[in-house]
């Protein structure tokens, strides 16, 4: 991910929205070292009975351990009473906000106190202090439990645009993983024309009742799709002209004094499998280059269409999945390239 100088934004209507932001200006405070990283699951409505039925479940009928068992007993365990302020029941935004703030507040605001005050939740913390920040939900970044670790709003049903402005406008989460494209394109318009490619499925209709588009906006902060396309466009037509300029000018165009006779391909392909039948390294070496090359070559021929199909599939445009499919080839290459290096030196 690019900070401060990428924006990448890939946005489906339901399941899917990557959002890379430009970060804000920080401060110089930095937490200790320690902890790399810190991850926290947020099961909505899974409390103590749910986990306790899931436990005794998996032990009686699947005969097995569930993951988050196997956690709670290698590590601490604690327990949080996600209690409301002057209520008995709690809603998903004041149990959220409780696990963002540390203090209890009243059902179904966001990241407000029991007076109706603003209160810094661990994400903005977090971001003030340099660390990189994000949401990931299976729903909507604007439902109330991902929003009240970034909203500031008396109501969680204030209406996902209100939600949606209010996630963005201060630039403090830096990833975003989740549902929510139609609030952020311009009202009258269709998320796929702010973004094309994605599946007709999870197109749909703005909600926005102005004219403000949150993906312009977003993605006039770093490189578009465009400019990415244009740079690995340009970087290939740079290699291939340095490499022409090398062949033409850079070999040496000179005969060999003597001109050596060679044996035939025919004869030696046979000395090499007679050698083969007698060493098995060399078998072995024998095999494992037709593997290789075999695998190059079906990764050759389909490479294109899997990766038009993957990025299909994942909702991405064209240009985003040739990008993501040209780094993986190059991670490959480059990495054959390096061992290369190092079983010739073998």
């Amino acid at each position: 991910m690019i900070a401060h100088t990428a924006v990448k934004i890939v946005l489906s209507l339901v399941s899917l929205m990557l959002l890379v932001a430009c970060g804000q200006e920080q401060d110089t405070q930095q937490p200790q070292a320690g902890t790399r990283s810190v991850i926290l699951f947020v099961g909505d409505g899974f409390g103590a009975a749910q986990t306790s039925l899931g436990i005794q479940y998996a032990r009686l009928i699947e005969d097995r351990e569930l993951n988050i068992e196997s956690l709670m007993r290698d590590g601490n365990t604690g327990y949080a009473l996600s209690l409301p302020f002057d209520s008995i029941v709690t809603d998903s935004a004041a149990a959220a906000t409780q696990f963002a703030t540390g203090q209890a507040v009243r059902n179904e605001t966001l990241g407000l106190n029991s007076d109706g005050y603003p209160i810094e939740t661990i994400l903005e913390w977090a971001h003030q202090r340099g660390l990189g920040t994000g949401l990931v939900t299976n729903m909507r970044i604007t439902h109330a439990t991902p929003a009240a670790f970034a909203v500031h709003r008396g109501s969680r049903y204030d209406g996902e645009q209100t939600l949606m402005d209010d996630i963005l406008q201060d630039r403090d989460v830096d990833v975003l993983l989740g549902g929510g494209a139609r609030a952020m394109v311009p009202a009258g318009s269709w998320v796929s024309e702010a973004l094309p490619g994605i599946p007709k499925e999870l197109d749909g209709e703005s909600i926005r009742d102005d004219e403000l588009n949150r993906v312009e906006e977003l993605a006039g902060q770093g490189y578009t799709e465009t400019d990415i396309a244009r740079i690995l466009f340009w970087g290939c037509s740079t290699l291939c002209v340095v490499l022409f300029l090398i062949a033409t000018g850079g070999l040496s165009r000179s005969k060999p004094a003597e001109a050596r006779e060679h044996d035939s391909v025919l004869v030696l392909m046979r000395s090499g499998l007679q050698i083969a039948r007698n060493n098995g390294r060399v078998a072995l070496g024998y095999a494992t280059a037709f593997a290789a090359r075999g695998d190059i070559l079906v990764v050759g021929t389909f490479s294109f269409l899997w990766t038009q199909q993957a990025a299909e599939d994942l909702g991405l445009g064209m240009v985003e999945g040739y990008q993501r499919g040209g780094m993986i080839v190059g991670v490959i290459q480059g990495s054959a390239l390096t061992w290369a290096l190092v079983m010739g030196f073998l």
